[in-house]
């Protein structure tokens, strides 16, 4: 992008000066500076009028850009232009190598037929930015020539909707910029760019063949775009493939023991238990039933029945008939707790470790012969964790953690590396202590509203296929964003020169890019960057203009 500017200051004053405008449509005057003037217009809403832009409907409602007698002149004409002026690729190619601006080929034509200066500025300002995408050397020129057969169908949806130039989240800026930023990494996996340039070319001909001119088919084809690029990425390369199949299993893991354990905690938290049975619970049982969920929910709903007995269990018992339920409850407990804890991996020291407590607690519950407090009665306690028993479905019995998005559990993650066999760096477990000690000062000098812009700015950029640069060992290493996941909570990368693949949670790729540790190698995508490149020429102008006046 710093090429790309610099060429826009190169080419400032006779770039610019091609699109003075006419005297009677001029939509700048000899006191107004360039500059200002666009900065203004990229950032105010004041030609963004309906009465001004009318929308053409069709039968159905839906906004449409059909020759109608109700359109404009030249909007009807710009539609007939996308139907039979534009080249194919090859023909997009200028004698001298360049990439031909249509709509400049064009711009006395369509002057004439634009019914006031608001329109002949959004005719200028759509041809000026193609200008800037057309030589932006970052992206490939067979790509740029494609993107350059949309100039017409981009400044009807101008003309119609001038939001384009305020909104970066416009569907047909983000699928440019995506264009632009993808083009890249997929040419990597794909040498001869033949499938990048086929599903490109694709694209461009599916919008220009609607006759709808319908704006969400620019978020349609976004879609299509990030399937093919997700399809490309993971295709080129099977430690990548089996990575992302180890997170979205890990994920899902990790999701179902966070909703586990929230239930038992939630179900605790009008109790009062014993704090290292609470912490057993929670942390270790919760694993526990997790793990047969997978294969055998008959036994889950087993080991979820032996939480409400455990803590009965170990209730004082002064009654004669409780003393003797107990004793048939023990054994029960006893297996259920071997098999649970074997099914964790557990040796049998580190089983026998919870069972000694355990006997140790059912001793106390059998000396007690009084108690100060009244003791809920084993209906009660059964009652009380029926919800969590039946747990069906969790999202409806406890809606809290249904939103539960945590980061990977790390011994599930391990677990499942090892079950597939592959290798793959947790770069959460390797930056975060790192990133506390090394970043503390400089996340102090972020204040909220700064570190939420970043994070802002950021988020629509984590797509796949992304190249970044990391600050890992204090030195800056190029890596790419090959997947993120459906909830937007973890994303794999690939690192330049290693083999195994990473995989980092959003929230630590958020606070590292927070604290300048991650940063896009794009300074800006394709379609701002044609904004950057076009405000700093008319700055140039604007410049050069003052000085001669001095």
């Amino acid at each position: 992008s710093r090429n790309v500017m610099a060429d826009g200051m190169s080419i400032g004053s006779s770039y610019v000066e091609q699109y003075a405008p006419e005297p009677k449509k001029g939509w700048l005057t000899e006191a107004q500076a360039v500059g200002t003037v666009l900065r203004n217009f990229f950032s105010s809403n004041s030609l963004h009028s309906e009465d001004h832009y009318p929308s053409t409907l069709n039968s159905q409602g839906s906004d449409s850009f059909a020759i109608d007698n109700t359109a404009s002149t030249l909007v009807n004409s710009i539609h007939l232009f996308q139907q039979s002026s534009i080249p194919d690729a090859a023909g997009m190619l200028t004698e001298e190598g360049g990439i031909r601006n249509l709509i400049l080929e064009r711009r006395d034509e369509l002057s004439e037929m634009s019914r006031d200066a608001d329109e002949q500025m959004i005719i200028d300002i759509v041809a000026m930015l193609f200008e800037f995408i057309l030589r932006d050397t970052e992206v490939p020129a067979e790509v740029r020539a494609q993107l350059g057969r949309l100039q017409f169908l981009v400044l009807k949806v101008a003309l119609h909707d001038p939001a384009l130039f305020t909104q970066e989240n416009h569907p047909a800026r983000m699928l440019v910029n995506r264009i632009g930023s993808i083009v890249q990494a997929l040419q990597e996996q794909d040498p001869d760019g033949e499938r990048v340039t086929t599903e490109i070319c694709r694209i461009v001909e599916e919008l220009l063949s609607d006759l709808t001119g319908d704006v969400s088919l620019f978020s349609q084809m976004l879609d299509e775009f990030d399937e093919f690029a997700a399809r490309e990425l993971r295709k080129a390369d099977s430690q990548i493939d089996r990575a992302v199949s180890v997170v979205e299993k890990v994920e899902n893991r990790t999701l179902e023991f966070a909703r586990t354990t929230a239930m038992i905690a939630n179900a605790l938290s009008t109790l009062k238990v014993d704090d290292y049975l609470h912490d057993f619970l929670v942390n270790t049982w919760a694993r526990v039933i997790e793990r047969s969920s997978r294969t055998d929910p008959d036994q889950a709903k087993s080991f979820r029945l032996l939480v409400p007995d455990l803590i009965w269990s170990i209730a004082p018992k002064p009654d004669e008939n409780d003393r003797k339920e107990l004793f048939g409850l023990i054994p029960v407990l006893l297996n259920m707790l071997r098999e649970g804890l074997t099914l964790l991996g557990w040796t049998a020291p580190e089983r026998q470790v919870f069972i000694d407590w355990l006997v140790d607690s059912h001793r106390h519950a059998l000396r007690a012969t009084t108690v100060s407090a009244q003791l809920p009665p084993r209906s009660f306690v059964d009652a009380h964790f029926r919800q969590f028993v039946d747990a069906c479905p969790t999202e409806l019995l406890y809606p809290n953690t249904a939103e539960i998005q945590p980061v990977l559990d790390g011994k599930l993650l391990e677990e499942a590396i090892n079950e597939m066999e592959i290798q793959l760096n947790s770069l959460d477990h390797l930056l975060v202590l790192d990133m506390e000690e090394h970043d503390e000062n400089s996340m102090k000098t972020l204040s909220g509203e700064s570190k939420e812009i970043c994070l802002e700015d950021i988020f629509d950029r984590m797509r796949r296929g992304v190249p970044i640069e990391m600050t890992l060992d204090r030195e800056p290493t190029r890596a790419r964003l090959n997947w993120i996941s459906p909830a937007a909570t973890n994303l794999v990368l690939s690192i330049e020169n290693q083999l195994i693949p990473s995989v980092i949670s959003v929230k630590a790729f958020r606070r590292l890019f927070a604290v300048n540790r991650i940063r896009f190698l794009e300074d800006a995508p394709l379609f701002e960057r044609a904004v950057h490149a076009l405000l700093a020429s008319a700055d140039h102008l604007d410049h050069q203009a003052e000085s001669l006046a001095a």
